[in-house]
């Protein structure tokens, strides 16, 4: 099952394709706080398994 948070994640990292990881989570802390993320690498790799689980639950 996906979270509220992985919905969220995968969403918003489809709409932010223009800036790197780092700009991307810094946006991400500002909207989400409860959230928020300390390292872009973390941030990325969350997103992208976001994403997966997101469009292939099965």
């Amino acid at each position: 099952k996906v979270t509220d948070k992985q919905a969220q994640l995968a969403v918003f990292v489809a709409g932010h394709t223009d800036g790197d990881w780092p700009d991307v989570m810094r946006l991400w802390n500002e909207k989400f706080p409860k959230w928020r993320y300390k390292d872009a690498e973390t941030f990325q790799r969350e997103a992208v398994s976001s994403r997966r689980a997101l469009l292939d639950p099965y």
